[in-house]
């Protein structure tokens, strides 16, 4: 089982209400695409794709990059045109060359980038080049009539002769969908509405997408976020390389399920890892160390440490941090604070020349753009970092020693082109190889790899694995990004999730496959679980009176994390002995643990028996957590999605935490005591039971 399996929303977050039978328009179509295809030269976008959007619901459109929701919805909106297909507004087709085409037809878009003009006023936004007149000219009295009565219905509480620019991101996203109303819209699609907003933000927006639905507008909702689209639509519909997959009912679906239908197979198939990571270290001394860095100025900080040896993965939504910080590492962007330590020494990111300087290189996402210069050879290109130092050798010396390393790196990286050749004229693969030959070629001690086998073919992946494995083999570090999630599964040991610009978690080893990632980076709960986690320590460590140990189990052995004493400080990984020792006394037996699939069979069958009357009071005890909105599961968690726990006494007399806590972000303060007290009450019974209280642990 694979972290985050089982994760379901809380009792907090329940379907909407509002469904196809729901009232008098729920069953109307407001607007359906029938078998629409797109092409963009030989890539297929879209594959006979058919929808109805129905009156009155929320329908969310999932999938991954790639699987055809930008197309869809610049096809509806009247931006773009389908190849194939068509679109019927009312059950009759409709022709669309423009968006304004579109929106005549009642269709409105509000795009991520929003589209309103900063230094115009709210009022001068919402009617722009549709003002009404009075005898020629401009009537802002109707104008703001008509604009009012629209903000009021939303809840929108904004000066209307204010500029846009001075407004925040929330209210200026409210605008553009007052201005959908405006225009007598039917069908509003929005486009990732809450990747720029705070949790408040996003409730605001969320209350006011009710509010349409309930007055019957259908409402196109693009999200990459799970927890969102299970809290806020009626309908979910999967599409995967530009095919339909699923359309149902919100309230007939699952996390886990939604999941599978956008990667395309059970999460739970063999792992296909190449490398478990980290490699074998070179030292003690972290090569990239990052301390209480934000992003922003009110984002959460956060803390890195890349060792010499490893393969760290960065992973996120777009927009999420993990781009900013690899950028602020190579001096690309300043962080808003913290402090960042290259191999010991501090590293003021400045620029990218002083990043260079300190062993640091990096491979950009796009190597057409930033980073190759497609008309010169590769000797030219793969030469440019170190260019300057042979410099002192003359020309023709310099040509000569540029073109043996050329040719030297060339062989090792499989690149069979003649060094004079033009970059322009080689695959992606090659063209990849030359760009990370560059850098290798200036002797880096960390390399930053931004999606570095985008658009390149199988077998040149291959051999980029093998060289990045081999770069960490010497005792180097990487830090790797990608698009691709099974990528992570073949090179890192470990992956950072980077969730609304902080580090939300971490997920390791075998627990790392497409499954967690996408839940991961979709919902942030990792980062929600491992806070929830410290709380419930805390509360644990009072309510039962013993000190609580978290714990990882991972190669056979036991490490913990952290801890908690009774007096409820918490001490960090490596600081545990501030604290009872995990094997000291009878008070150090509840364990908040994390396993894998290995050490959960050792733990079962080391389990001490428990007879039928403890079973049936332990099942009505874990009923009551079910029914707090709880799931519970006694699968391996892996990376950070270790909770609080089901106790199960182990014959040394510890008690093991097999239960994960789902939804727990959600919980207030009194929730957490209960539920703590629920758990001391089931580890007294069991422990009672099993002979182990007031006991020494074996």
């Amino acid at each position: 089982m694979n972290v985050m399996d089982g994760f379901e929303p809380s009792a907090n977050i329940h379907p909407p209400s509002h469904g196809v039978d729901d009232d008098a328009h729920a069953k109307r179509t407001v607007c359906a695409v029938r078998e629409l295809r797109r092409s963009y030269g030989i890539v297929r976008a879209l594959k006979g794709v058919s929808l109805n959007f129905i009156a009155g619901q929320v329908h969310a459109i999932l999938g991954e990059n790639g699987a055809g929701k930008s197309t869809l919805m610049k096809i509806l909106a009247g931006a773009e045109r389908a190849d194939e297909g068509d679109v019927e507004i009312d059950g009759r087709l409709a022709h669309f060359t423009s968006v304004r085409d579109a929106a005549r037809a009642g269709i409105s878009i509000v795009f991520q980038e929003l589209s309103l003009f900063p230094e115009l006023d709210s009022l001068a936004n919402l009617f722009a080049a549709r003002e009404p007149t009075r005898v020629g000219l401009i009537d802002r009295k109707a104008m703001r009539r008509e604009a009012q009565e629209v903000l009021d219905n939303i809840g929108l509480d904004v000066d209307l002769d204010r500029p846009v620019g001075q407004l925040s991101l929330h209210d200026q996203q409210l605008l553009e969908i007052a201005k959908a109303l405006l225009e007598r819209s039917r069908l509003i699609i929005l486009d990732e509405p809450t990747s720029s907003l705070n949790a408040e933000a996003t409730a605001r927006l969320f209350a006011v997408i009710r509010r349409l639905r309930d007055q019957g507008v259908a409402v196109l909702f693009i999200s990459h976020r799970l927890e969102e689209v299970f809290a806020v639509a009626d309908t979910i519909t999967v599409l995967r390389d530009g095919r339909h997959v699923s359309t149902r009912p919100t309230a007939q679906s699952t996390m886990r399920q939604v999941v599978r239908e956008m990667i395309g197979h059970s999460p739970d198939v063999e792992a296909r890892r190449i490398a478990t990571g980290p490699a074998k270290r070179g030292g003690t001394t972290p090569n990239v160390r990052v301390t209480k860095a934000r992003l922003r100025s009110r984002s959460e900080p956060f803390d890195i440490e890349v060792s010499p040896g490893e393969i760290v993965g960065l992973v996120g939504l777009e927009g999420a941090g993990h781009v900013q910080l690899m950028e602020a590492i190579f001096g690309v962007r300043p962080l808003a604070a913290g402090e960042i330590t290259i191999r010991g020494m501090g590293h003021s990111p400045r620029s990218t020349t002083a990043a260079v300087a300190l062993g640091i290189a990096m491979v950009p996402a796009d190597r057409r753009t930033d980073g190759l210069m497609l008309n010169q050879d590769i000797v030219d290109n793969m030469s440019h970092v170190t260019a300057g130092v042979l410099g002192r050798l003359g020309f023709w010396l310099r040509q000569r020693s540029m073109i043996r390393a050329t040719e030297r790196r060339g062989r090792e990286m499989n690149l069979t082109a003649a060094s004079s050749t033009a970059v322009r004229a080689l695959s992606g693969g090659n063209q990849q190889k030359v760009l990370i030959g560059r850098w290798l070629e200036a002797d880096p001690e960390v390399l930053l790899l931004n999606d570095p086998t985008r658009g390149v073919d199988v077998g040149a992946k291959a051999e980029i694995y093998e060289l990045v494995r081999r770069f960490a083999e010497q005792g180097r570090s990487v830090v790797f990004i990608s698009t691709e999630h099974i990528e992570y599964e073949y090179l890192c040991g470990r992956v950072l999730v980077f969730y609304r610009d902080t580090v939300a978690g971490e997920v390791r080893g075998a627990a790392i496959n497409e499954h967690s990632l996408i839940t991961a980076v979709n919902t942030g709960s990792v980062y929600a679980l491992d806070r929830a986690t410290r709380s419930l320590m805390r509360e644990a460590a009072a309510s039962i009176g013993t000190a609580v140990h978290l714990i990882e189990l991972r190669n056979g052995e036991v490490s913990v994390r952290e801890a908690v004493g009774m007096e409820g400080a918490i001490s960090e990984e490596g600081q545990a002995e501030t604290v009872p020792a995990l094997h000291a006394t009878a008070g150090s037996r509840v364990l908040f643990a994390q396993l894998d699939d290995e050490q959960l069979d050792d733990v079962r069958a080391r389990k001490a028996p428990i007879d039928d009357t403890s079973l049936e009071a332990l099942d009505a005890d874990l009923a009551s957590v079910r029914s707090a909105g709880f799931a519970l599961d006694e699968g391996p968690q892996g990376g950070n999605a270790a909770s609080i726990a089901v106790p199960l006494p182990s014959t040394t007399g510890l008690v093991t935490a097999l239960m994960v806590v789902c939804g727990a972000n959600r919980l207030d303060a009194a929730e957490v005591q209960r539920i703590v007290a629920l758990l001391a009450d089931v580890s007294e019974r069991i422990a009672t039971l099993t002979g182990t209280v007031g006991d020494e642990p074996a």
